[in-house]
């Protein structure tokens, strides 16, 4: 195979894994504010105000992201979701293509350290700027990996800072990343200045080449000297990240940085401070990953030349094979909600809650969580202001460490009598911190609406008197992850009674609140009507067809009944919607309720099967445990 032919087989490998990691929906929070600064850019210029929230109250904004924004915008509005996750895989893509063309000298081994390094950094592939910022470093890599900076600057190495210009736009200050790199390798090498110091003062000149001007500058040193970055998940050190693959390339790294030293002083410059970077701040790992592709390549691949060379019609089916079964043990294992999947859909939470408030016309200023803010943004501004979103300087550290802790009871009263909420919009949580406590115990403000995603409380004001008085809640706390609240309330007929008026409320507000079907279902089989408990059943499964947690609620329903033959039927077909993810949880629980049935039914055997397998399932199903050793005695 010529060198070429190579290349572009390699090269393709690596290409097509990377999209393949990106090829996932979008999720994160601060996509859904991105686009829609992106859209507000597109329909009225670019902003030197703040449009999004009335904490800001219109002051001035540096948008320094604008033209990712922008791009990213335009993409969704010609392609939807789709389209936007094609061009995230090609960015992707191409940030790992170029660090695998800075090590071409060793085709196989470039592509396999090229893969490993995607790998190691899909959980920053997301459709925000930062996506800019690994091209235009993989780039700056790929232009200067060989350069000898004692010799002079050529005409082409002016594209230099004209690409500064262009990165300092899609991402502000991150572009002083790449003069940074130049600098570095200027001082570490015996340089040629009088060409390569004026190309190095254009580059950093270039970063203020943008609407904002100065405000650039600003917003980079601010970023640089946040004070509260403890607070931020990406912005923290990194802790379990350096016991995978991070950890493997930041340790084989540092090994590397004598060779690198005695062969390219730049190039192991570039590898120590990337290094040092990923150990200040989780978001720079993917910059480490990024340098140690090429730099692995220089340290190994004279050792491997020795060796006898494997022929590529080995090594390349050989490494896609291990790709595949790699992208399959670290979906399963690291990102179970990344797997595989067809056309990607963009679905931003909080359509009820927003429509509730519009359809009761209610206004003034609403509490929202931190995380919250980026999809609220999307779908309600500018006309309806957010309180608090993904954006950090802006706002501050102190009124983040507030935000970000509101469910503390002084917290909550701080932030209330400064600001002085009309409303509050309030996610729900399967599991963790019963947040929304603080609201649920206050006499000043009561639950209006909720449904599977979150909950709107409004304060008990003469403006919301008479929407309360229809819609407000008074037994329903849907904020605690579990249900055991209401067993002292369907302890008697009245209190189900009024308890199941609650739940036809939410129903009727909400038709696909799946976890106010689901209690209405205990209460009524609580009460023993199994005939509306089967018909809230089937109302489940008509508006869940695909999900197991429907027709599980069916199959206890009919198990209560005493209907062992339709309870199992239901059961089974909840099995065959379970999602792998779900097995330990929801899947050791059917395991155990049709080992039941098949005992009932006289098939010891079956029933030991079905025990054992949710044990596999769930070591910790102590049913499953305690019916397993009593059939075994």
């Amino acid at each position: 195979m010529s060198s070429s032919r190579r290349l572009i087989a390699y090269g393709s490998l690596v290409a097509a894994v990377a999209v393949l990691l990106s090829w996932f929906s979008p999720t994160d929070a601060d996509t859904f504010w991105h686009l829609r600064t992106g859209r507000f850019i597109v329909e009225s210029g670019f902003p030197r105000v703040d449009p999004f929230s009335f904490v800001l109250n219109s002051g001035s904004w540096v948008a320094f992201e604008w033209l990712s924004q922008v791009l990213f915008w335009s993409v969704f509005s010609i392609g939807g979701a789709p389209l936007l996750v094609a061009f995230k895989g090609v960015l992707c893509a191409a940030a790992f293509v170029l660090v695998f063309l800075t090590g071409r000298r060793q085709p196989a081994l470039a592509a396999a350290l090229a893969i490993a390094a995607a790998f190691g950094a899909r959980g920053f592939f997301v459709e925000r700027p930062f996506i800019f910022d690994l091209v235009f470093f993989g780039a700056g890599l790929f232009l200067l990996w060989d350069r000898d900076f004692s010799r002079p600057a050529s005409r082409r190495d002016w594209i230099f800072p004209a690409s500064i210009v262009l990165w300092s736009n899609l991402h502000g200050g991150a572009a002083f990343l790449g003069p940074a790199l130049l600098g570095a390798a200027l001082v570490a090498s015996k340089s040629h200045w009088r060409s390569w110091g004026p190309l190095l003062c254009a580059s950093v000149a270039a970063v203020v080449v943008h609407p904002s001007g100065w405000g650039v500058l600003q917003q980079f040193w601010g970023t640089l000297t946040f004070p509260a970055k403890d607070l931020l998940y990406e912005w923290r050190r990194p802790t379990s990240e350096l016991f995978g693959i991070a950890g493997v390339f930041f340790a084989a790294s540092v090994f590397s940085l004598p060779v690198l030293w005695k062969r390219r002083r730049h190039t192991a410059v570039w590898l120590g401070f990337s290094a040092l970077g990923a150990m200040g701040m989780q978001r720079n790992i993917p910059f480490l990953l990024l340098a140690a592709v090429p730099a692995l390549v220089d340290v190994l691949g004279p050792w491997l030349e020795k060796r006898k060379a494997w022929k590529d019609f080995v090594l390349l089916p050989g490494l896609a094979v291990a790709a595949g079964i790699g992208f399959w043990v670290h979906t399963e294992a690291v990102y179970p909600h990344r797997g595989l999947i067809g056309i990607p859909r963009m679905e931003v939470p909080f359509r009820g809650p927003l429509a509730f408030l519009d359809r009761e016309k209610i206004r003034g200023r609403g509490f929202n969580e931190y995380e919250a803010g980026g999809a609220l943004i999307y779908r309600a501004s500018p006309e309806r202001k957010v309180f608090a979103d993904g954006r950090s300087l802006e706002y501050g550290p102190e009124f983040l460490r507030d935000v970000l802790q509101w469910f503390q009871p002084n917290r909550w009263q701080v932030l209330d009598e400064r600001w002085n909420f009309d409303y509050a919009i309030v996610r729900r949580r399967s599991s963790g911190a019963y947040t929304a406590r603080v609201l649920d115990v206050s006499p000043a403000w009561r639950l209006a609406y909720w449904d599977d995603e979150a909950m709107v409380y409004l304060k008990l004001n003469k403006s919301n008197e008479s929407v309360l008085a229809r819609h407000g809640y008074v037994l329903l706390q849907p904020g605690r992850s579990n249900h055991q609240y209401i067993q002292p309330i369907v302890a008697t007929r009245e209190g189900s009674n009024r308890l199941l008026l609650e739940l036809g409320r939410t129903l009727a507000a909400a038709p696909g609140c799946a976890n106010a079907r689901q209690m209405e279902i205990f209460v009524l089989v609580r009460l023993n009507r199994i005939g509306p408990a089967l018909e809230s059943a089937a109302a489940a499964v008509a508006a869940y067809s695909d999900r197991a947690q429907a027709y599980f609620l069916k199959a206890w329903v009919h198990e209560s009944a005493g209907q062992p033959r339709e309870a199992e039927k239901a059961y089974r077909e909840a099995l065959a919607r379970l999602h792998r993810r779900a097995r330990a949880t929801l899947g050791a629980d059917i395991l155990n309720n049709l080992g039941k049935l098949r005992e009932v039914a006289g098939d010891r055997e079956g029933a030991i099967v079905l025990y054992s397998r949710a044990i596999d399932w769930n070591p910790r199903q102590g049913n499953a445990r305690r019916n397993l050793r009593r059939l075994r005695i």
